[in-house]
């Protein structure tokens, strides 16, 4: 009903249809593009020459249903914005990233994570000790 509203009020300012498509993907030596959004690649081997191409068929692992949340993940690394990303086993999250990482050149470090996973497993945590009783034990 908001979505039917939304369209008409857009219709109405704009004097022509809502339209909803598909982001598509775009890759070149410099820059891949997932929509509106451009990532630098890092450059690999200068004696490497590539040219520009569309993909015309997604790699196997990407989903064309991906594309969306692959373009809204590509501009929250455009704006160094945090990404967090939530949902049930073999959703496409891991491909997601492992898409962009890839595309753009980037090395990329996964960490398997579960409910039970503690925030001192992935930022370590440190051992308090009392300065004073070490010094004492050192210099008498």
């Amino acid at each position: 009903e908001d979505r039917e509203a939304l369209k008409a009020t857009f219709q109405e300012c704009f004097d022509r249809e809502w339209k909803t498509s598909q982001p598509t993907l775009f890759m070149t030596t410099e820059a891949v593009i997932i929509g509106h959004v451009a990532l630098s690649r890092r450059q690999q081997n200068s004696s490497q020459t590539t040219r520009n191409y569309v993909l015309t068929q997604l790699p196997a692992q990407i989903h064309r249903s991906l594309l969306s949340p692959l373009e809204s993940v590509a501009q929250c690394i455009f704006l160094n914005w945090p990404v967090l990303l939530v949902g049930p086993t073999s959703s496409g999250k891991t491909t997601i990233i492992q898409t962009l990482a890839a595309a753009t050149g980037h090395d990329l470090t996964s960490v398997a994570m579960t409910s039970s996973t503690d925030v001192s497993e992935l930022i370590g945590c440190f051992e308090q000790i009392d300065v004073y009783e070490k010094s004492t034990k050192l210099w008498g």
